[in-house]
């Protein structure tokens, strides 16, 4: 992965949190959990370097704290 690739990362995990943060209900929590697992796989497959695969993995870890405390808010995915 590159420098650039790394601010697209970026710039696309922020569009993955407007989608949860936008989020009114169950189909719109399974929405951004694939939105999600799409983001991931693109990023996490690219062959990231140590400091890359850092950032991502700090990104993964935002988004799965936002996305749990909306899915207590909401209150709809039985997530593990």
């Amino acid at each position: 992965m590159i420098k650039s690739n790394i601010k697209t990362a970026i710039t696309d995990f922020e569009w993955v949190l407007k989608i949860l943060e936008s989020s009114e209900d169950e189909n719109h929590m399974n929405c951004t959990l694939r939105c999600f697992q799409l983001w991931e796989s693109r990023y996490f497959k690219s062959s990231p370097n140590k400091d890359e695969k850092k950032v991502l993995s700090r990104l993964s870890d935002n988004f799965w704290s936002v996305f749990k405390n909306k899915n207590n808010t909401i209150g709809t995915i039985n997530i593990q």
